[in-house]
């Protein structure tokens, strides 16, 4: 019962759903500088 609560959990749905939908993601492994660029860039 625990194991199919944690399947449809809201966390479990998050990492999937808000990439889904997102207009724009960046990677967390990059440099903050290079982040802050890129979104910057897509902003503009």
């Amino acid at each position: 019962m625990f194991f199919q609560f944690e399947v449809y959990s809201t966390e479990a749905q998050t990492q999937t759903m808000l990439r889904a939908i997102a207009d724009f993601t960046v990677d967390s492994t990059q440099k903050i500088e290079e982040l802050v660029k890129e979104i910057v860039t897509w902003v503009q």
